[in-house]
């Protein structure tokens, strides 16, 4: 939107809602009053709870809760004659095999942008990728080799390569061999810059880069990507915006970080509160970011 020839875009940012939908219904009705120009929201979309923590009641959430909700949050949006661009990624607790069904219901009113470049404006993109590092965690559907160069032995704390991915409704064993690292986290981004046009970029990955402020788990240890960070360094994207390590902003004290000209934030979410933590900020204006609790 144009303001007394000032560019601004307002951009309301989170992640890691897990299938709250009190959360869902803040998040839309804050763009509703804030009249933000886009949402954008960075991975662990569906339930995490034992119930619910199947690929077929994750996909139940989305097409019962998650679709019509933002099906009606559109509809809000067209009555104040101003619509809004809804962008999500899936994270590493989302079930993978409901992603096509996913991207099937696109037409309810938002894009799904995994391993994409996705048009905010005439002169930003948006590139978005859910795959993570080797967690200690069990579902892997979206875990990956991080970097080209280094094995994870000798910088992640703790992980394990065996657990399980979904296929057709069902879980099935999944073994991640380490010792191959043609398929990296770095090398995915690095092939979605090569085929991004001549636009700004705002880079959003479920994954934090490596050893930032982004990253530290509950025993501040750092557990984000060095692929991520390493495509921050090079490629300099102009904003790029992660979530995944929902304890980072209590542990840190902060929501956001310079990595040479990027400007990089994370929410710090927590999915078991009422409330929802949110970062808003003017693609053109990113120094006047604010994270609010609403």
């Amino acid at each position: 939107m144009e303001s007394k020839g000032k560019r601004s875009y307002k951009i309301i940012y989170t992640a890691d809602l897990h299938g709250n939908i009190s959360q869902y219904v803040k998040l839309f009705a804050k763009a509703l009053s804030e009249q933000a120009d886009a949402v954008i929201i960075g991975g662990d979309i569906t339930p995490k709870d034992k119930e619910r923590r199947t690929p077929k009641l994750q996909k139940a959430f989305l097409k019962n809760e998650l679709i019509p909700l933002i099906k009606r949050t559109k509809e809000s949006f067209k009555k104040t004659r101003k619509d809004v661009k809804i962008f999500l990624i899936m994270g590493n607790d989302d079930f993978k095999d409901n992603r096509s069904f996913l991207i099937r219901n696109e037409s309810a009113g938002f894009k799904e942008v995994h391993n994409k470049i996705a048009s905010l404006t005439k002169d930003y993109d948006l590139i978005g990728y859910s795959f993570v590092p080797l967690s200690p965690f069990i579902y892997k559907d979206w875990e990956k080799l991080d970097s080209r160069y280094i094995d994870e032995k000798e910088y992640r704390p703790y992980f394990i390569t065996e657990g399980f991915c979904s296929k057709d409704g069902e879980l099935v064993k999944k073994v991640i061999q380490t010792k191959n690292r043609k398929d990296t986290i770095e090398k995915d981004l690095e092939r979605l810059f090569r085929k991004k046009r001549m636009k700004k970029t705002i880079l959003m990955t479920h994954a934090p880069p490596y050893n930032s402020n982004l990253d530290l788990n509950s025993t501040r240890e750092h557990v984000g990507s060095k692929g991520v960070r390493q495509i921050i360094e090079t490629k300099i994207p102009e904003i790029s915006l992660h979530g995944h390590i929902h304890e980072t902003v209590k542990k840190s004290g902060k929501y956001k970080e310079k990595i040479g000209f990027t400007t990089c934030f994370s929410p710090g979410n927590n999915p078991e509160s009422k409330n929802l933590a949110v970062i808003m900020f003017d693609m053109y204006d990113p120094s006047s970011s604010r994270r609010e609790i609403i």
